[in-house]
């Protein structure tokens, strides 16, 4: 998942102007980086720097709280698969 329109459909409840503002602090922060999408081309995407992947333990436990502490049916509004079987991660 790298582009806009990819985020707009994972998270299809917040509003694009509040996207937009999330990946610019993300940005900003030096989690994110927007970078080309192909050689040349004008559109951009965002990849995780390496200061964003140091940080994905920490949200893939913040997800698996949530599921147990802020939902009323015990499942997050965000999903992380593993990518290779398909799976939800289980962070340990």
């Amino acid at each position: 998942m790298h582009r806009f329109g990819d985020f707009q459909r994972l998270i299809h409840d917040t509003a694009p102007h509040t996207l937009n503002t999330r990946l610019g602090l993300l940005t900003d922060e030096g989690i994110l980086t927007r970078v080309p999408l192909r050689e040349g081309a004008r559109r951009t995407g965002y990849r995780l720097t390496p200061k964003g992947h140091d940080f994905f333990p920490t949200f893939a436990f913040l997800i698996a709280w949530s599921e147990q502490r802020f939902t009323a049916d015990g499942l997050a509004g965000v999903r992380i698969s593993h990518v290779t079987c398909g799976n939800p991660l289980a962070p340990r």
